[in-house]
């Protein structure tokens, strides 16, 4: 958990790509009024069947009903799920965590303090721990702010619950109870990707006399236990005409691993050491029939193709 930039906004931007980034999502019925959100990564909770349920770029919001605005036309108490990488951490406990947590607050709400030591907590995940924040907003409003976090693969998940500090709906209890639902569910696996995806590129210079090429190629494979590998290759070759001379060299191929799922042409890749990735993807035949993979990343315009 790296040290947040002063200069981030939040909640929109704290902490990169969301592992809670969604366009599709199940949301199925569940006893007492309450339904089950599950994530394709393989992650789910509960929450009340009366509230909203929204996404954006800064995460999955739950919303209690009806909805009551402050003067800036935000809600005024929601949780927000969240995601960070966990860098080696892997207990909740970890002074790290809450002193990460400390310094977001001190860049964002400068008004607003801990309060108190964190708690344990526990989630169908496994151990959480639970740290609140109280003081004033900019607008002079008191709030307080409840987050919620436990350690999985490699990701801090969080849920943060805002409210002001008078709220009157008295939510707390319903909080901790959507928090503690976190769970694990099988991953979200297209067999339409389950292959080896590869592309080639030539890039190289050409002088008098002599010539130097460098052909690169990337390979994408994805495999039906959920594991992704991500390789890249380069040889380059070079000739001098004058001399007769012909020289290549190789390197190694360097290979990272990772988890991976996918569901309605939302791919979300989760790398060994924390690192996520999100892309839009399309499996399709080319013109010569040959099975090809478009790749977008998130955020960007330019697709990526492989064969």
């Amino acid at each position: 958990m790296r040290n947040p930039s002063p200069s981030t906004s939040f909640p929109a931007r704290l902490m990169g790509m969301s592992l809670l980034l969604l366009i599709a999502f199940t949301s199925t019925a569940q006893a007492e009024n309450w339904k089950t959100f599950k994530h394709p990564a393989g992650i789910q909770f509960d929450y009340p069947g009366d509230w909203l349920l929204k996404e954006d770029e800064s995460g999955i919001y739950v919303i209690p009903q009806p909805v009551q605005f402050n003067q800036q036309g935000i809600p005024e108490e929601f949780l927000l799920f969240q995601s960070v990488a966990a860098e080696g951490i892997t207990d909740p406990k970890d002074p790290r965590v809450a002193q990460f947590f400390d310094q977001i607050w001190t860049a964002n709400f400068p008004g607003m303090k801990r309060s108190g030591q964190p708690k344990a907590f526990t989630t169908k995940l496994g151990a959480a721990t639970v740290m609140t924040f109280e003081g004033k907003l900019p607008a002079g409003v008191t709030h307080r702010h409840v987050v919620f976090l436990t350690i999985h693969q490699d990701q801090g998940i969080y849920m943060i619950h805002l409210a002001p500090k008078n709220s009157k709906r008295v939510l707390e209890n319903t909080a901790q109870k959507v928090f503690a639902s976190l769970a694990s569910t099988p991953p979200s696996i297209d067999s339409a990707l389950l292959r080896s995806w590869s592309k080639s590129t030539t890039e190289g210079s050409v002088g008098v006399g002599a010539s130097v090429f460098a052909n690169s190629t990337i390979t994408w494979t994805f495999k039906q236990d959920g594991t992704v590998l991500y390789g890249s290759k380069t040889r380059v070759d070079g000739h001098t005409t004058g001399l007769g001379v012909n020289a290549h060299s190789e390197g190694s191929p360097n290979v990272t691993t990772g988890r991976y799922s996918a569901a309605n042409g939302q791919l979300f890749i989760y790398w060994e050491g924390g690192a996520t990735e999100r892309y839009t993807y399309k499996v399709f035949l080319d013109h010569e029939g040959t099975p090809s993979l478009k790749l977008v990343p998130f955020g960007e315009k330019k697709a990526q193709y492989y064969q």
